[in-house]
């Protein structure tokens, strides 16, 4: 099974490990590119380590395919990617502390910003290395995170735009409720946005960039139609809101439920291992830690090497189900840190070294970040953003492995 690794011989892999399609992260991309024309500016959001799946490889392939700009959460993210030689804007969506003003100066990293007290170090700093800083405001029209009160804004651009070394590229607010299509919030959302917006050019502010829509907003038919109802209103050729930042959909993976058929998105990760160790058990038979499943009859029982170690929830202990030539077989007692067992009586030819899909396709059945996600009481993000440190990622492309990265966060190319 695991016959391609030779390609990176001295590393000792895990047979648990993550695979990393990217060309379903390009056939993602290029489909939202579609499904939102041209003219809007894609953002990619590749924080928390791109969603689970190694963000290196993944900034690699989005700048290839035409990305001008990456997105994440923190300096460290946006450092790390410094330090790899990508040279494109990197934008910290998660805004910054005054103690780190220097680095993003150094680094020249593009921060949101939502404190005058922020601006004014900035722009010392700025001033002091000669080195302009690009910023994007964040304005709070409602998910009470982070954020200018939208009542607020034009006060602070007034005041932003006294510092010098501040250059405004972007004002961008974030969805609360985008992944409800139902929901009504998203039109307040907009609404407020688009008075921001509409104050700012009649004060004769010019800033780049306005962004709302996430994965969520992108796929919400709510967002789009409303959005297009301010875009008439202006006369404007261009859209008003001419950057997206999508996240999860990149990855393959509907940011919920009701929004799943809205576009053909193909996941890009699976998460595999394989058995290890089988055992033949008789009714009345214990497993795992706490004897919270007892056999009821004569029972296969497969040893999977993954546990909560690994980031596979503890939570799907005697709920959660794999994949084993193809048939679903239910986890049975506790999930522990570094195995799980199996109920695999339904398959007799079963045999060390079969592999196991936890997430992904097998044959004709798949077990999707979703259905997960139900299982433990969670969300898709969750699910693929916990994978941990130690389960190595194979980057595949047209079926050939391109790049590993091992327990030791090192990534090999071949």
């Amino acid at each position: 099974m695991l016959s391609y690794f030779p390609v990176l011989s001295s590393l000792a892999l895990r047979p648990t490990f993550v695979e990393v399609d990217l060309e379903g992260l390009i056939y993602n991309f290029f489909l939202l590119r579609n499904h939102i024309g041209n003219q809007v500016e894609i953002l990619p959001v590749i924080k928390a380590d791109a969603y689970g799946h190694g963000v290196l490889p993944v900034a690699g392939e989005l700048i290839r395919a035409g990305a001008r700009q990456l997105a994440v959460a923190t300096l460290e993210e946006g450092i790390e990617l410094r330090e790899a030689g990508f040279q494109n804007p990197i934008v910290i969506l998660g805004g910054i502390l005054d103690r780190q003003v220097s680095q993003v100066i150094t680094y020249q990293l593009t921060p949101f910003v939502f404190d005058l007290k922020t601006v004014q170090a900035l722009s010392h700093q700025a001033v002091q290395k000669e080195r302009p800083v690009k910023v994007h405001v964040e304005v709070d029209t409602g998910m009470g995170r982070l954020g200018i009160p939208y009542t607020e804004v034009l006060g602070f651009l007034e005041t932003l735009f006294t510092y010098p070394g501040i250059e405004l590229e972007g004002l961008a607010t974030h969805f609360a409720t985008a992944d409800e299509p139902e929901d009504e919030f998203v039109k307040i959302q907009i609404h407020r946005f688009y008075q921001v917006y509409h104050q700012v050019k009649k004060a004769g502010y010019q800033i780049p960039f306005y962004h709302i829509s996430n994965s969520a907003g992108l796929l919400n038919a709510r967002v789009s139609n409303e959005m297009k109802q301010f875009e008439g209103v202006t006369g404007e050729l261009a859209p008003i809101f001419n950057m997206v930042r999508p996240g999860i959909a990149l990855y393959g993976v509907p940011p919920s439920p009701d929004l799943a058929s809205v576009l053909p998105l193909k996941p890009v990760m699976k998460f595999k291992t394989e058995v290890i160790f089988l055992k033949r058990v008789s009714p009345g038979t214990p497993i795992s830690y706490g004897r919270s499943f007892v056999t009821s009859q004569e029972s296969l029982v497969a040893t999977l090497p993954v546990g909560y170690g690994d980031g596979y929830s503890r939570f799907l202990s005697n709920k959660g189900e794999v994949l084993i030539q193809g048939k679903r077989c239910p986890i049975i007692g506790r999930v522990c840190m570094d195995f799980c067992m199996v109920d695999v009586s339904r398959i007799p030819q079963v045999k060390v070294g079969d592999e196991v899909v936890l997430l992904g396709n097998q044959e004709t059945d798949q077990i999707t970040a979703a259905e997960v996600a139900a299982w433990i009481g969670t969300i898709p993000y969750e699910v693929v953003c916990s994978i941990g440190r130690r389960v190595p990622r194979i980057y595949l492309k047209e079926g050939k492995v391109v790049c590993v990265r091992g327990h030791d966060q090192v990534y090999r190319y071949s």
